[in-house]
């Protein structure tokens, strides 16, 4: 079976106006996926912070250190979808470009998680949470 979908790259010109639209759009993008990963590191955290065994001092090298022990995170986009459909930046945005924003957020969270599976079998170092986008900057918006 073949592939029907392709991604087609168009160069557009547009108004001052349909500019202003387009990149407002793409600052929305970028301010629900930073409160997104925010809610998901938030509730990762809360959630090692209620397991008793979580948080554990290490050695590397020569040097003591503590810190958070590598667990699977557990956001999903329905979670995510419910408790961002309120959100003023996913309100301002299309509805499909907002949930291809939230679906985004949780494919870096799977990720993740596969990274931690290879970590535990030593496979690659220890991976890290996704990280914020920078403030105030733009995010590609996608249109399914």
């Amino acid at each position: 079976m073949t592939n029907l979908f392709k991604t087609i790259p168009v160069k557009a010109k547009f108004t001052e106006e349909e500019k202003a639209f387009w990149v407002d759009q793409c600052k929305n993008s970028n301010s629900l996926t930073n409160c997104a990963i925010y809610y998901m590191r938030q509730a990762h955290y809360d959630r090692l912070s209620d397991m008793d065994n979580a948080f554990t001092t290490y050695w590397v090298g020569d040097e003591l250190r503590s810190g958070w022990k590598t667990y699977k995170c557990n956001a999903s986009y329905s979670d995510l979808c419910s408790i961002f459909k309120e959100n003023s930046h996913y309100k301002a945005m299309a509805a499909q470009a907002a949930q291809q924003t939230l679906q985004a957020v949780c494919e870096s969270t799977n990720s993740y998680n596969k990274l931690v599976d290879l970590y535990y079998q030593e496979e690659v170092d220890k991976p890290s949470l996704p990280r914020y986008r920078k403030k105030g900057g733009l995010a590609a918006i996608t249109f399914p």
